[in-house]
């Protein structure tokens, strides 16, 4: 399930972070990291951006979906409200291009009231029809 979650994550991050992995801190408890492209330094969650961080998350759902599906799972909606509201520009469209790809597995519903992200979700619905 990592690795899918860490393929979406280079995805998604346009490839600033290439890996998740699970440590536990100096008091046992489990945490997780991310990997930097370059360099290849460890980041703990408080250490990440909101957007960064958002887009782990994003990752951890689309990777342990896919792993429950691999898996023979029952497919089930993805829903999602605002999850793109402190993505970029460039890392909402590649967001928006995920979950349009992601659509073909299983149904995805995503709530925004932000109008760059309808525009933007509007115009890969537009070549996706082509």
């Amino acid at each position: 399930m990592l690795g899918l979650a860490s393929r979406y994550l280079a995805g998604l991050t346009r490839g600033a972070y290439t890996r998740v992995e699970t440590d536990v801190d100096d008091k046992n408890r489990p945490l997780f990291l991310v990997r930097e492209a370059a360099p290849s330094a460890a980041k703990t969650v408080g250490a990440l951006s909101d957007g960064t961080r958002d887009q782990l998350h994003l990752a951890l759902v689309l990777g342990s979906l896919q792993h429950h599906f691999s898996a023979g799972g029952e497919p089930m909606p993805l829903v999602l409200d605002d999850v793109l509201v402190h993505f970029d520009d460039a890392r909402s469209q590649t967001a928006l291009e995920t979950l349009a790809w992601f659509s073909k597995v299983t149904q995805v519903l995503l709530f925004t009231h932000y109008g760059k992200i309808r525009e933007q979700a509007a115009g890969i619905a537009a070549m996706s029809s082509l």
